[in-house]
């Protein structure tokens, strides 16, 4: 049980650092503008070759296309630096949307994954205030901007209670338009909602999540 422990905390750990290095080159004036472009084209282009494919030829050629771009996106981000296990999971991500979409034949198979991510993350966001242990405390807390302590301060609790719930909210919003789209088959619409809505969301989220965070706990220390 040790080693998974220590396998979970240190996957946890990776993806706290990775989440405060997206805030952070999100909002540093030398850098967010290409940031900003960089992750439109990373979280959309194997999307928008995908449908170009599928839309041309077959759900193969879609397949094939996302993920021979996937693969040249994977080898960008390393160079950009990015963390190994980030750079693995939109590789893989890529890698399972095609598998799935060629194995069903249909082109709404390569969003599947993307569904299965939305409901994992509410799962998980709605199940930590479940059992009142708020997401976004325990990753502030592996970043060192919250004090182990914080469940015992009454403020720092609500306050990580409304931020998860903000968390929720976006996982539902996803859902409630995804879902209904899948179920029509509509790829073309799902296209361009997973390009220029869902990740611009998440990003959106983030930032507005570590802004909260800091003006709390700045309000509160003053208080």
């Amino acid at each position: 049980m040790t080693r998974i422990d220590d396998a979970f905390e240190s996957a946890e750990d990776e993806f706290a650092h990775e989440l405060e290095t997206e805030y952070l080159e999100l909002t540093d004036p030398k850098t967010r503008q290409r940031e900003r472009i960089w992750q439109l084209v990373d979280g959309g282009l194997p999307f928008l070759v995908f449908y170009a494919g599928y839309q041309w030829r077959s759900v193969v050629v879609g397949a094939v296309a996302a993920l021979a771009v996937a693969a040249v996106l994977a080898v960008v981000r390393l160079i950009r630096g990015e963390r190994l296990i980030a750079v693995g999971f939109g590789a893989f991500s890529v890698a399972l949307s095609s598998t799935i979409a060629v194995a069903s034949g249909q082109g709404r198979g390569f969003f599947v994954t993307g569904l299965a991510f939305n409901t994992i993350a509410l799962a998980i966001t709605a199940g930590s205030l479940v059992i009142a242990r708020p997401v976004t405390g325990q990753l502030a807390q592996r970043l060192g901007r919250e004090q182990p302590t914080w469940r015992k301060e009454p403020k720092r609790y609500r306050t990580h209670q409304k931020m998860t719930a903000f968390w929720v909210l976006l996982w539902i919003l996803h859902l409630a338009v995804l879902i209904p789209l899948f179920m029509i088959s509509a790829v073309g619409a799902m296209t361009m909602l997973s390009t220029f809505v869902l990740k611009p969301s998440i990003l959106l989220w983030l930032v507005i999540t570590f802004a909260w965070g800091e003006r709390s706990r700045r309000a509160d220390a003053d208080s």
